[in-house]
């Protein structure tokens, strides 16, 4: 488990980005950003962004007031780069930030993935076919004695 707090602040001009995985692939973290008690009710832009977000300019960014708090789990073996963006349009001082990482075990491991794509074998076909046989009989015996039981009242 790695856990990062620092103190940000912010000029109202630059963006900030503070790396949240490094190079971890599996992964659960937890990101609080607290600003002083001072600024507790300026608004800022927050939000977690991938390289490929930022590359790309197309990022999911929310204004937020006060106290932020996310958890993240990434277990899906492909590997992802992850940061905390803020952005204020005011100054903003002392912020504090904590980020705890923890790696995990992937979700699917090889093993998993081929028992659950396991084709069909014709071993378990028989027994398919069998249980629908007894299935469609149960069910036209039913219907008979249903017939019976009406065509007696009338």
């Amino acid at each position: 488990m790695s856990e990062q707090n620092s103190l940000i602040n912010l000029d109202g001009v630059h963006n900030t980005l503070i790396d949240i995985n490094g190079t971890t692939t599996h992964f659960i973290a937890k990101v609080v950003v607290t600003p002083s008690s001072d600024d507790l009710s300026k608004t800022y832009k927050i939000g977690i962004v991938s390289q490929e977000e930022l590359d790309a300019g197309d990022m999911n960014i929310k204004e937020h007031t006060g106290e932020f708090s996310n958890m993240i789990t990434k277990d899906s073996g492909e590997f992802q780069n992850l940061f905390l963006y803020l952005q204020s349009s005011e100054q903003m001082k002392d912020i504090d930030v904590s980020v705890t990482t923890e790696e995990i075990e992937p979700r699917h491991k090889d093993t998993e993935i081929q028992e659950q794509y396991k084709p069909e074998t014709p071993d378990n076909f028989p027994q398919t076919y069998t249980k629908v046989a007894i299935g469609l009989i149960i069910l036209v015996i039913g219907m008979i004695m249903l017939r019976r039981f009406y065509n007696e009242r009338i």
